[in-house]
C-alpha cells in the first residue's frame, strides 16, 4: 500500500517506487533440502500446484540479484507503485 502511495505522491518526478519479491532463495536461515518439515514440505507442494513449471530448487542468492536486477533495469515510469516477483511479473515470486 505504501508503494502505491509513494508512487501517486511522487509522480512525474522521474522516481520509482517498487516492492519486489526475491524469489525462494536459498540462504542460511533457510532450512536445507535435507532438513525441511512437513510445513516447508507442504509449502513448497502449494507453490508447485500453482506452478508447475518450477523445479522445486530454491535460487541462489546471485540468482535471485541477478534477476532481480535485470527486471529493474527493463522498468519505466509507467511501472512505479507495483508489486513485481523477480522475474518482473506479478504472479511468480518464487
Amino acid at each position: 500500500m505504501a508503494i502505491a502511495k509513494y508512487a501517486a505522491k511522487f509522480k512525474g518526478e522521474n522516481l520509482l517506487f517498487l516492492s519486489i519479491a526475491p524469489g525462494l532463495v536459498a540462504t542460511d536461515a533457510a532450512p536445507t533440502m535435507d532438513g525441511i518439515d512437513d510445513e516447508f514440505t507442504r509449502l513448497l507442494q502449494r507453490i508447485k500446484a500453482v506452478a508447475p513449471q518450477w523445479n522445486g530448487i530454491p535460487l541462489t542468492p546471485k540468482q535471485s540479484v541477478t534477476a532481480m536486477l535485470t527486471t529493474i533495469s527493463k522498468l519505466t515510469a509507467k511501472d512505479s507503485g507495483m508489486f513485481l516477483s523477480h522475474n518482473g511479473d506479478n504472479e511468480n515470486w518464487w
